[in-house]
């Protein structure tokens, strides 16, 4: 029942290989990220660079897929 925020700042800094192959079920960004989805009381802000999260979601079908 708590209420959580998640900052993860420069996300696909050192997360950029992992985070594009979203396919991958041992991801564990991708694990958390589905995670903090599927509760109502949690918050994800993931940030990043515009051209890194750009050329990500055009690579990564996770990405598209859920709409991160």
């Amino acid at each position: 029942t708590r209420k959580q925020i998640f900052y993860f700042d420069d996300f696909l800094g050192s997360n950029y290989l992992e985070a594009i192959d979203g396919d991958r079920k041992n991801s564990q960004i991708n694990n958390f990220i589905d995670r903090v989805k599927s509760d109502s009381n949690q918050i994800f802000i993931l940030s990043s660079r515009i051209n890194i999260i750009q050329q990500s979601y055009s690579r990564s079908k996770y990405l598209q897929r859920e709409k991160i």
